[in-house]
């Protein structure tokens, strides 16, 4: 098998970049880090962890009234080529909004394509 993984991954790679480059578009990885604060208690900075091009399909919305405020959560799907090291802890800016990351799928186990399903207006 590996004969033929080191085969198809140059090549649906080579057609992921060639077929959908007008569709991409650059999000932003950061991750949570504590940094001191200068006055013995730490504070969480979200410095950069990598910028990759990604395809981005809504999936679904809702909204609701709690405490007299209107709250609106929405779910992404994000398709990336894969990027080691990220994890759910991360999120994901694009377009200056937050995206808190809540699944990730490496699509069909063959290190080409990676699915993040993330949530816009929520809380880490």
């Amino acid at each position: 098998m590996p004969v033929i993984a080191a085969k198809f991954i140059p090549l649906a790679s080579k057609f992921y970049s060639d077929t959908f480059a007008d569709f991409k578009q650059s999000i932003v990885f950061k991750n949570d880090v504590n940094v001191s604060d200068g006055q013995g208690g730490t504070t969480i900075t979200y410095p950069t962890f990598a910028t990759v091009d990604a395809f981005i399909f809504p999936l679904t919305g809702k909204e609701k009234v709690e405490s007299g405020r209107l709250i609106s959560d929405q779910l992404y799907k994000f398709l990336i080529q894969p990027v080691a090291g990220i994890n759910t802890t991360m999120k994901i800016t694009y377009n200056s909004e937050d995206y808190q990351i809540r699944s990730i799928k490496n699509y069909v186990e063959s290190d080409v394509l990676i699915e993040i399903v993330c949530e816009k207006g929520v809380a880490q």
